[in-house]
């Protein structure tokens, strides 16, 4: 089965934060484990993602593993370091619950 938009948008931004910092870590995928365990409470800064390097690179992998119909959202998809995480997560969400089903 297909994962919901929900569970689509928490794995591919907790997928985007392992790739861009040491300190998030994915420990099982199924079922779909992370560390920090509150990860989607914590800001980018809080877990070491805190230069426009890392935000960009964190954006780019976002933009690898999302549907190519996201491509313009998530690059006009305001980032910092101060941001929660949870907040992107909840944005990508919406994102792909606009999205037409196929």
């Amino acid at each position: 089965m297909a994962d919901s938009p929900t569970e689509k948008a928490a794995k591919s931004v907790a997928i985007a934060c392992a790739a861009s910092t040491t300190f998030v870590k994915i420990i099982t995928v199924n079922p779909f484990v992370v560390s920090p365990n509150n990860l989607f409470e914590m800001t980018f800064n809080a877990v070491g993602i805190i230069s426009d390097a890392q935000m960009e690179a964190f954006r780019h992998t976002l933009i690898t593993i999302l549907p190519t119909a996201l491509l313009g959202d998530l690059e006009k998809m305001a980032l910092a370091p101060g941001i929660v995480i949870g907040l992107v997560v909840d944005h990508i969400e919406a994102l792909l619950d606009a999205l037409p089903d196929e």
